[in-house]
């Protein structure tokens, strides 16, 4: 054998020890997260290992770990492709119930999730009171209301009836007419009196020589 093939042979056996290791330190991790109770942790130790070693119990142990972690859709595909790569006879019907269980448990967080919510109160429902036992708030009087003024009413002077009566039931027609007689009277003697009267008495004196 030459040095370069015993070269090949060595660096594939380092590295198939370092795989090794590097596959067992992954187990160990996830053995340790499973049993605390870390199954999503466990699950993704186990599936890193698997890509290192392609070993059925290690693909197996991936499943488990996310079914009990809740995560039903990522468990449903790791074990539909564990019968699908390997074939397990020994545990075929095992985990087809568990395939049957998850796509039930899947489809029934999906018909929750899109059915609409149910007992709620319509939003026009009046809502009740009791009566009984609510407290009427204390009422202030109100303020008693000044007494009302009435306005002053302005009311019209009463305008004298006119007099309707004839002119000769007046008296002062009557004092009117008797007025005139009497000036008139007085007209008449003064008239008669200058028909008769005589030249002024000659003893009232003379003007401008003459009489």
């Amino acid at each position: 054998m030459s040095r370069l093939a015993g070269f090949v042979v060595l660096t594939l056996l380092i590295a198939g020890a370092a795989r090794a290791a590097d596959t067992s330190a992954l187990e160990q991790k996830a053995k340790a997260a499973f049993a605390l109770g870390r199954y999503a942790e466990a699950g993704e130790s186990y599936e890193k290992a698997f890509e290192i070693r392609t070993d059925s119990a290690l693909l197996y142990n991936a499943a488990q770990s996310y079914r009990l972690a809740g995560n039903k859709e990522r468990a449903l595909l790791l074990y539909q492709n564990y019968l699908r790569v390997f074939g397990d006879q020994e545990k075929r019907a095992e985990i087809q119930t568990r395939i049957d269980e998850l796509t039930a448990a899947i489809a029934h967080d999906k018909a929750v999730a899109t059915s609409p919510p149910t007992g709620t109160v319509p939003t026009n429902a009046p809502i009740a009171t009791n009566v009984s036992t609510a407290t009427a708030a204390p009422t202030v009087p109100a303020a008693p209301s000044p007494p009302a003024t009435a306005a002053p009413v302005l009311t019209a002077s009463a305008t004298p009836p006119a007099d309707e009566r004839p002119l000769t039931h007046k008296a002062w027609f009557w004092g009117t007419v008797g007025g005139g007689v009497v000036v008139a009277a007085i007209v008449i003697v003064l008239v008669a009196m200058g028909g008769s009267a005589k030249d002024p008495s000659p003893s009232l004196g003379m003007v401008d020589g003459y009489r």
